[in-house]
């Protein structure tokens, strides 16, 4: 009998678990999507709800001869966004996510369109916390990759 039971729980304690994963890795890629659709609608009050307040972004490209290399906060990027004027079509694909607890990173290719124009490709990485009003962007560090590009599996931009 306790054989019976321990080969019940045990698979039901595995499917409930990774249930579980499933449901937090949707939550935090749904964060990203926010994240997105906020900087096309030029929206602070939905980024607000999605960023730390003192979180940062590095933006890395290889120029010729050295890395370009730009730093700013959340706050800057906030003053930024409400200034926008161009449509902004940022769009991941295959993104890798991992959790552990209270923290979590999604590393994801992606490409972004300005006006209608591809701007560059590269790589995502979101590093994500979560507090009692769910899963924040806590840093954003990407590559600037203006060619080489490959095509986006998204085919073009709608």
């Amino acid at each position: 009998m306790r054989l019976l039971i321990f080969l019940i729980i045990i698979p039901a304690q595995v499917v409930l678990g990774q249930a579980n994963n499933l449901q937090e890795e949707a939550a935090v890629l749904k964060t990203v999507e926010l994240f997105f659709n906020s900087m096309a609608a030029h929206d602070t009050a939905t980024a607000r709800q999605v960023l730390t307040s003192d979180g940062q972004y590095y933006a890395l490209r290889n120029d010729s001869d050295s890395i370009f290399q730009r730093m700013s906060s959340n706050k800057a990027y906030l003053e930024n966004l409400s200034q926008q004027t161009d449509v902004v079509k940022e769009r991941m694909w295959d993104p890798t996510v991992l959790i552990h607890q209270q923290i979590a990173m999604v590393w994801a290719p992606y490409d972004i369109h300005v006006n209608g124009k591809f701007l560059h490709c590269g790589v995502d990485c979101f590093s994500l916390v979560k507090s009692s009003e769910g899963w924040k962007i806590a840093s954003v560090i990407f590559t600037m990759e203006p060619q080489g590009c490959a095509p986006s599996p998204l085919g073009p931009p709608k």
